[in-house]
């Protein structure tokens, strides 16, 4: 499976490290009304090494606007540890 996707004036491609910084402006615009609001969420103020992170920890794809990166997503199988739990708690049946 190749590494870019051009729709349009769009491009999805794996994510680089030399991102980061313009991911996590992306991650704190995108989280800055719940920090408004007082809620707790570490997009909100989250670190570029927590943004490395957590973009290393599976599969992150960029989509890319004009140079900037206006979204992504991070693809990990299977959950961490600590989340593992929770599936089972989540299961509707």
């Amino acid at each position: 499976m190749g590494g870019v996707r051009q729709a349009g004036p769009m491009l999805l491609r794996r994510f680089a490290p030399d991102d980061t910084p313009a991911l996590t402006r992306l991650v704190h615009r995108a989280y800055a009304e719940l920090g408004e609001a007082g809620l707790n969420f570490t997009g909100v103020d989250q670190s570029e090494a927590t943004t490395l992170s957590r973009a290393t920890a599976g599969a992150t794809w960029v989509l890319i606007d004009a140079s900037e990166p206006v979204g992504c997503v991070t693809m990990s199988w299977p959950p961490e540890a600590a989340l593992a739990h929770m599936t089972q708690e989540a299961a509707v049946g």
